[in-house]
């Protein structure tokens, strides 16, 4: 099986991982994405206690966001707390184009919003060492074919698939994205996204796995390098969403990201700017 996609993103990310001054820039940088957004904290550096060996920040109260227990415990809700972590890091990824690539559970704490209180969640993003950076080329590219896979619009997956060097392994592509068999993509219904999380389903994604080993392998050498922390992203996404309880529940949220972003991009094309993008909602 050809590996040469894991030294092509580990060789780069390494040394920017040990350096903290970078992390800082990027927790800044991430800061500053969600200013706008209460339901999303970031921790402050404190620049006069680190360095490039050394990073300090503000300390931060919130619990594991896969910590069931302690989420009731606040008065709030694991589906609420899963639908903000998914709209979270659609906006990152498909309206920004800065992307915080390790969402594991450890690094996305989860307490109730200070501004509103229980039953909002307010998260709190930790660990801020790797992030990938999407060129618009890019961004607009992956807005595009996330929308068609949401919808099951073949035409479409094709040709972005391609785009993305997948050639005529067009669905095995789409299928390591969505996690779903082809025949479930391809289907309008967006609930035949869902990831049921059974024993049955995961012993199916193993077989998968395992059967088509060598053409993974091949397809995660021939995509574009920002795909690959894309990939790992996801998949942590996935694991934050079952644990929740909420297999399949980003759809929507991809969805409407997907075309906030597209939109925004024809309103900018065409002259009509491009504002009317995000807003955390009302309630």
């Amino acid at each position: 099986m050809p590996l040469w996609w894991i030294a092509d993103e580990i060789a780069p990310n390494l040394p920017i991982e040990l350096d903290f001054r970078i992390e800082a820039a990027n927790a800044r940088r991430c800061k500053d994405m969600f200013s706008h957004d209460p339901r999303v904290a970031v921790p402050s550096v404190l620049p006069a206690l680190s360095s490039e060996r050394v990073l300090t920040m503000s300390f931060e109260e919130g619990c594991s966001v896969t910590d069931r227990a302690s989420i009731a415990s606040m008065g709030l809700s694991p589906g609420k707390v899963a639908s903000l972590i998914s709209e979270t890091f659609c906006f990152q990824v498909f309206e920004k184009g800065f992307v915080h690539c390790d969402p594991h559970p450890a690094n996305v704490l989860v307490r109730p919003c200070p501004s509103k209180g229980a039953p909002h969640p307010q998260l709190v993003l930790l660990d801020h060492g790797l992030y990938r950076e999407l060129s618009e080329e890019f961004r607009l590219d992956y807005a595009t074919l996330w929308r068609a896979l949401v919808f099951g619009q073949v035409d479409t997956i094709r040709r972005q698939c391609q785009r993305f060097n997948a050639g005529d392994m067009y669905p095995l592509l789409a299928a390591m994205l969505c996690a779903r068999p082809w025949n479930a993509i391809v289907d309008a219904n967006v609930d035949s996204l869902t990831i049921p999380d059974t024993v049955e389903e995961r012993a199916k994604m193993k077989y998968y796995a395992a059967q088509y080993a060598v053409d993974i392998g091949a397809m995660l050498n021939a995509v574009p390098r920002e795909m690959l922390l894309i990939f790992k992203t996801n998949d942590c996404l996935r694991h934050l969403d079952r644990r929740l309880g909420s297999s399949g529940n980003g759809m929507v949220h991809t969805a409407r990201s997907a075309t906030r972003a597209l939109a925004a991009q024809r309103r900018a094309e065409t002259g009509g700017g491009g504002g009317g993008g995000y807003q955390p909602p009302s309630e």
